[in-house]
């Protein structure tokens, strides 16, 4: 076995070392790890007696019957002047196997990421590179700007799409044109405000309601397109939803009751002429001589 510094444990097996040591004292059982440690860590060990007795920490004297033992029980073996182990040589190679092992894993593990980095790092600078080309190139760069077009058209469809409506009723599907002039999108937003008699009363009774004629449906149809007209993102089925509530506030609210004419309570006949002091005695003769005695005032002064 040669003399190789690894960095790893000595394995001691509890059941093989049990089975081996059984015929030992304490004293030979002690030796023959130390033995055996400087077996692993060194090599072969020279077949001197005060060598083993310098490593075991026992008298030469004992060193022969320890030597016995050890072969005997097949964990030492003299080979030309040395000490050996086959035992502990058989152990050192699996070791040394298991840790190559790994460390092989380990490097594999290493490239393995290592490559993946350097493909994705390519990836990217191709697909930079793609897309310079494609903004430098003018017939491509105009095709990616329509295909952006399109999907922003197609993600606006599928947000409208998406949009809750105020009835469990699904929503009517919705075609969307960046080529629709002004006029197309005039007649689409009076489109928005224009229901059926039968469509709207069934929705109505669904939640409940009286059913509405259709002088009623012209009316609200107006008032709506009164006060959404404006709102271009609304669709036709939002207005028929709010519709439906404006016909539900109207059915649930009372009409209040007309309010009382302000009639003041009439004044008593006596009073109604409001004379005041003058006018009341305008036409009475005047008298500069002084006077004694009750005076009555006309009826009705204030």
């Amino acid at each position: 076995m040669s003399n190789q510094d690894v960095e790893i444990w000595m394995p001691v097996y509890i059941g093989d070392m049990l089975a081996k040591t059984t015929r030992m004292t304490t004293e030979q059982i002690g030796a023959s790890f130390l033995l055996l440690m400087d077996y692993w860590r060194n090599g072969a060990i020279p077949d001197d007696n005060n060598i083993i007795a310098s490593i075991t920490r026992i008298s030469s004297s004992k060193v022969k019957t320890l030597k016995a033992v050890l072969i005997s029980s097949n964990l030492l073996n003299v080979q030309d002047g040395e000490i050996h182990s086959e035992y502990l040589d058989n152990l050192k190679t699996q070791a040394e196997s298991n840790k190559s092992a790994k460390a092989e894993r380990a490097k594999k593990a290493a490239e393995a990421r290592w490559n993946k980095s350097q493909d994705n790092a390519s990836t990217k600078h191709e697909n930079s590179n793609t897309y310079a080309d494609n903004m430098h190139n003018t017939s491509n760069a105009h095709a990616y700007t329509q295909a952006m077009h399109e999907q922003c058209l197609d993600d606006a469809k599928n947000m409208l799409e998406e949009c809750p409506s105020s009835s469990p009723s699904s929503i009517n599907n919705i075609s969307i044109s960046h080529d629709q002039n002004l006029s197309d999108s005039e007649t689409a937003e009076d489109e928005r405000f224009s229901f059926d008699l039968i469509t709207v009363n069934t929705r109505i009774k669904l939640r409940g309601l009286k059913e509405i004629t259709q002088d009623d449906l012209n009316k609200l149809q107006e008032d709506l397109q009164a006060e959404y007209g404006h709102k271009n993102q609304m669709v036709k089925n939002q207005v028929l939803g709010k519709l439906v509530q404006w016909v539900e506030r109207r059915q649930q609210t009372p009409l209040a009751a007309p309010d009382k004419p302000n009639v003041k309570p009439k004044q008593a006949a006596t009073r109604s002429t409001g004379l005041n002091v003058n006018d009341a005695w305008k036409d009475q003769p005047m008298n500069n001589q002084p006077f004694f005695g009750k005076v009555e005032l006309p009826e009705g002064m204030e």
